[in-house]
């Protein structure tokens, strides 16, 4: 077949890239990772799965401030990233695009990734890279997780199917 001067095959063969083997073969992982801004905001992860075109984490998002703050400034701002600097970008809510939390409230959910994630043993998640701050009046917070993958990081037992 041709498509506006493409061929394109119909076959069994597949791109290199999807060959690659997902983080632990696409099965679920729970983990047990929480970190702390000085904003009062609280990430709690308790879970990661990778799929064939985005990696989804099991989160639970508290903001302990009384002002409403937003995890995601800018479309490019919020982030899963490898250890070789490959970025997998956050596709939040339809009605929640910057990902805001009210004074005093939490969000518990999935926050889901873009893109194939390739077999790694750490990921890292980083909130407001752009514009955010690690000060304790930011209302667009600043945050660096590290999520290890290895067998140590996480436990057999996930809520995900």
């Amino acid at each position: 077949m041709r498509v506006a001067g493409l061929v394109v095959a119909f076959g069994l063969l597949a791109p290199a890239a999807f060959a690659q083997a997902l983080v632990n073969d696409g099965k679920p992982m729970a983990l047990q990772i929480q970190a702390k801004h000085a904003n009062g905001l609280i990430v709690q992860l308790s879970g990661i799965q990778a799929g064939l075109s985005e990696t989804v984490i099991t989160a639970q998002l508290v903001n302990g401030n009384r002002k409403k703050i937003a995890l995601a400034h800018t479309p490019r701002s919020t982030f899963l990233q490898t250890p070789d600097g490959q970025r997998y970008a956050l596709s939040p809510p339809e009605n929640n695009d910057r990902l805001e939390i009210e004074g005093r409230t939490k969000l518990e959910g999935e926050l889901v990734f873009l893109g194939r994630l390739p077999e790694v043993d750490k990921v890292t998640l980083v909130i407001n890279e752009d514009f955010g701050s690690t000060e304790e009046f930011a209302n667009l917070p600043k945050l660096v997780i590290p999520i290890p993958l290895a067998a140590a990081a996480y436990t057999g037992e996930s809520k995900k199917n």
